[in-house]
Formats: structure tokens, sequence, C-alpha cells
């Protein structure tokens, strides 16, 4: 009644509601039924509205932070446009003033022709700076083989350092040679035949100091080293290791490779292969054909057994020393006195060996007899004396192996041995039938 007593409302203005505002106004009517549904929950009407006014404020607050941060965005977007453009124009412009350059430069008239010659004038350069550091490396192994040469007789190691950093230039070129086709033949046989004459003075000159130290200590009549010569043979011994260093570490490198025979060792071994031969190399009662087992006990008992306290007592203090902190440790030919030690008698047992083998294998019980001689001396090596052959991954085949593992010889033991065994299956058969009586 009130409001009928009032002046009438205002015309309302003609506005066209939007297609969803039906479906909103539905959404807002079934929310009214679910807020107020009893008389008593007209009560909390005012508190409605304030959360409603409340999540309205923090809607439009959302909505103004989302426009700023729009506005933030289309600006930097622009901003970034305008940047990439002056890239652009930049990089037309630098362009322009490097073909300028390079037709000036290469006295060209197009910026194609300019390139070509550029091009070509790089590659000259290129190859000026091989050739420069062809030229320098030449001069650097010059130097130093130059530098060992002249120092090679003086009693410190400035050659044997000398030696050694070639070696290990020689042996980090020949990967690099390998992987570029063989693009420097020369230069690897320029530094290969310096260091090859390098390592054969060194070698020489320290042997004969090592020989002439185990002359003064009487080797090899006597086992025991005397006191005064101990130092100088250390000396002696650990220069030949580092001499050989090198080489052992590429040996290793390789898959399944044997291991190499130690230096000093080497010297060691060599008077004792000159009794070695002087008994099984000419006319002696202990040189025969049918008796293997002469000379393969000699190399156990009259040298290894014999020998091997002198190369544990001086020898192995040394290895420990040079190879512990190397990869070269893993190898118990030559982290282990023993082990180095029959590798270094091995070859002049495999020479002798193989002298006779084409002999044997002329006559079967010959044959037969020396293979089996060959494996009583492998598995002794092997189970008294604890050698592995070197080989990380494989197990040593021992002189047996090696003599079988050719195919004529060992076709012909193997015929050998199937024949003595129907030979002596028909013994058997016949003792067994009575026909051979005690």
């Amino acid at each position: 009644e009130e409001f009928s007593k009032g002046p009438p409302p205002p015309a309302m203005a003609t506005t066209t509601i939007p297609a969803s505002q039906p479906e909103a106004d539905a959404r807002v009517g079934d929310w009214l039924d679910d807020q107020l549904q009893t008389l008593t929950d007209l009560d909390t009407l005012d508190s409605l509205l304030l959360n409603v006014r409340s999540q309205q404020a923090l809607l439009q607050q959302q909505l103004q932070e989302a426009q700023s941060e729009l506005d933030a965005a289309k600006q930097a977007g622009v901003q970034q446009h305008a940047d990439l453009v002056q890239m652009v124009r930049d990089f037309e412009r630098d362009q322009v003033d490097i073909d300028r350059r390079m037709r000036d430069i290469t006295q060209s008239t197009t910026s194609d022709e300019a390139v070509s010659k550029f091009e070509e004038s790089m590659e000259k350069l290129r190859r000026l700076e091989v050739a420069r550091g062809y030229v320098e490396m030449v001069k650097t192994v010059n130097e130093t083989a130059k530098e060992a040469m002249i120092n090679i007789h003086s009693l410190d190691d400035p050659s044997l350092d000398c030696y050694i950093r070639l070696r290990k230039f020689q042996l980090e070129l020949e990967p690099l040679q390998e992987a570029a086709d063989g693009a420097a033949p020369h230069l690897i046989d320029f530094i290969e035949s310096h260091t090859r004459r390098i390592r054969q003075e060194l070698e020489r000159t320290l042997t004969e100091r090592l020989e002439k130290t185990l002359q003064k200590a009487k080797w090899p009549k006597a086992d025991i080293l005397p006191s005064d010569l101990a130092d100088e043979f250390q000396s002696q011994v650990v220069s030949l290791l580092r001499l050989q260093t090198p080489d052992l570490e590429a040996q290793e490198r390789k898959t399944n490779s044997p291991p190499l025979v130690l230096l000093p060792l080497q010297v060691l071994v060599k008077p004792l292969e000159l009794g070695f031969r002087y008994h099984f190399e000419g006319d002696r009662p202990t040189n025969r054909l049918e008796r293997p087992e002469f000379f393969l006990n000699h190399a156990i008992e009259r040298i290894l057994s014999k020998y091997i306290p002198f190369v544990e007592t001086y020898i192995q203090p040394i290895l420990l020393d040079q190879f512990r902190r190397t990869d070269l440790s893993l190898n118990y030919a030559y982290i282990d006195a023993c082990s180095a030690f029959i590798t270094a008698i091995l070859p002049m047992v495999r020479r002798k060996l193989f002298s006779i083998l084409p002999k044997c294998e002329q006559s079967a019980p010959l044959l037969s007899h020396l293979v089996h001689s060959l494996m009583k001396f492998d598995t002794e090596l092997r189970d008294e004396w604890g050698y592995a052959g070197g080989s990380r991954t494989e197990i040593w085949p021992g002189l047996a192996g090696e003599a079988l593992g050719k195919d004529e010889v060992f076709q012909h033991w193997l015929k050998a041995e199937k024949d003595c065994t129907i030979a002596l299956s028909a013994c058997s058969s016949i003792v067994s039938n009575g026909r051979i009586t005690n």
C-alpha cells in the first residue's frame, strides 16, 4: 500500500536479455531455494548477503588482478615484437655490411663470389695451421730425442724420462691415426723411428749395468745379493721397469694378450737360459727326444725351485712399489714375482718344445709321451706354483694347449691316443680269454 501511494516508478528502458540469462536466473533461484527453506532462514539473511558481498569483492579483486596480468602480458608481447623487429633490421643491416666488406676484401662483384673466395682463404688458413702444428710436433720430437741421446749414458734418468714422454706420445697418436684413416703416416713413422732407436740404446745401456751388478754378485751361482750391491741392484731394476711400463700398459689394453717378460727378469734368466741350452740343445745325454721330461723337470727343479727365493726376496718388493697403484697390479704376471719369473723362463721351454715337436709328430708313441709330459708340467705350474698365464679373462692353456692348438698336431695326437686305446683293449681281451699267461 505504501508503495502504491508513492510516485509512479520510472519507465524501464528496454534491454535485450542474453540467451544465458534465464539459465543464470534459474541457478540463482535454486540457490535461494536451498538457502531459504523455512521462515527461520530469513533471520540469516543479513549474514548471507554479507557472505555474498565478500565473495563478490574477492571475485572482483581476482578479476582486476587477472586484467592487470593480461595488460602486462599484452604490453610485454608488444615490446617483444618491437625488439624482434629491431633485431631483424639490425641483422639485415649487418648482413648488408658483411656482404659489402667481403666483396671489398675479396674484390668480388657479387656476394656468392665473395663467399666462395672467403671459404677458399679459410681452407688455406686451416691447412697452414695444420702445417704449423705438424712442424712444431716434429721439432718437439727432435728436441726430446736429442736430449735423450745426450744424457743416455749418465747415471741419472733424464733420458729415461724423455723416452717415456715420446713413447706415451706415440701410443696416443696411434689410435688418432687410425681414426683419421692414416692421415699422417710420415709423422707416425718419424716418431716411431726415434722412439725405437732411443729404446734400443736405453735397454742396452740399462741391461749392461744390471748384468755387471749381477756379475759382481756372482749370479747365478750365488743366490744371495751382497748388501753393498742391494741399492745399486734395486735402482737398475726400477729403471728397466720404468723403461718397459708404457709397453706393459699398452699390452694390457689389448684383448686376451699374453703378458710380456719383464726386462729385469729377462736379464736374470739370460745365464740360466745358456745352461738350459747347454744341456738340451747339444749332444749331451740329457738331450734325448724320447725323454722330454728331462728339460721340463729341469725348468722346474733346477731353475724355478732354486731361484724363486731370490726373486721373491729382491724382486717382489720392487714390483709392489712400482705397480701397486696402477692397472698393472691386476695382472699377476707383473705384480707377483713368482708368476713373472715363470713367464720369463717359459720362452726357453717353449722354444725347445717347438723344436722337437715336428720330429715327435712322425712317431705316435713319442707324440703321446710328449703331450702327457706337457700336461703334467702345466698342472704342476698351475697347482704348485699358482701360475695363471697373466690373462684376466682366459684360462691359461699351458704348453700342452699351445702344442695341440695346431690342427695337424692335434689330429696326429688324437689318432695316436685312439690307436693306443684300441691296442690296450685288444690286450685286455686276450688276457681275459687266457691266451697270455704269466
